[in-house]
C-alpha cells in the first residue's frame, strides 16, 4: 500500500466513524420521537452530547488527512474541494457552535428537572438542527466522492436542491 492509500484510507475510516456514529443516533432519535417516547429521546441526545468526545476529534483528523493528501495529488481551487470546505467549515460550526451548546444545555436542564416539557421541546429542536446539518455533511460526502467541476450542472443542481429541500423539511417546522 503506498502512502496516499494510506492517507485516504484512513480520511474514509474517520469519516466512517463520524457520520456513521451520528446517524445512528439520528435514527433513533427520530425514532423515539415518532413514538414519542420522550425519556428515550432526552436520553439519545446525552449519548450525543457524550459522543461529541468522539465526533469533534474524528472530523479534525479526517480534515487534517484531507488537507495532507489535497497538497499531495490534487488542488485548493478545485471547485469540489472549495465546496466540500465551506461544507466542513459549515457544519463543525454548526456542530460547535450550535448543537454542542444546546445539547449541553438540555443535559444541565434534564440533570436540574429531569424529563420535563421544556427538555423534550429543546431535544426535537436540536434533533431538527442536527437532520439538516446531516444532508448538509452527505452533500459534502457527495463532493468529495463525485468531484464535481463547474461544468457539472446535474450535480451541483441535486447538491443544492437536497439542501433547500433539508432547510424546507427540518429548519422551519415545529414538532409536537
Amino acid at each position: 500500500m503506498d502512502y496516499y492509500s494510506l492517507l485516504k484510507f484512513l480520511h474514509v475510516l474517520l469519516i466512517i466513524v463520524w457520520l456513521g456514529g451520528g446517524f445512528g443516533l439520528v435514527i433513533m432519535a427520530t425514532r423515539a420521537e415518532l413514538v414519542r417516547d420522550d425519556t428515550e429521546l432526552a436520553h439519545i441526545v446525552q449519548l450525543a452530547i457524550f459522543m461529541t468526545k468522539v465526533f469533534i476529534p474524528t472530523a479534525i483528523a479526517a480534515l487534517i488527512l484531507g488537507v495532507v493528501m489535497v497538497f499531495r495529488t490534487w488542488s485548493f481551487s478545485d471547485l469540489w474541494m472549495i465546496i466540500g470546505l465551506v461544507g466542513f467549515a459549515l457544519t463543525v460550526g454548526t456542530g460547535m457552535l450550535v448543537l454542542k451548546p444546546r445539547s449541553d444545555r438540555v443535559g444541565e436542564l434534564i440533570a436540574k428537572e429531569g424529563i420535563s416539557p421544556a427538555v423534550v421541546t429543546q431535544s426535537r429542536q436540536v434533533l431538527r438542527i442536527v437532520k439538516f446539518d446531516f444532508v448538509m455533511l452527505f452533500v459534502v460526502v457527495a463532493d468529495m466522492v463525485i468531484k464535481p467541476t463547474a461544468n457539472s450542472y446535474v450535480t451541483l443542481a441535486g447538491m443544492a436542491i437536497a439542501l433547500l429541500v433539508a432547510t424546507a423539511a427540518f429548519n422551519g417546522r415545529r414538532t409536537q
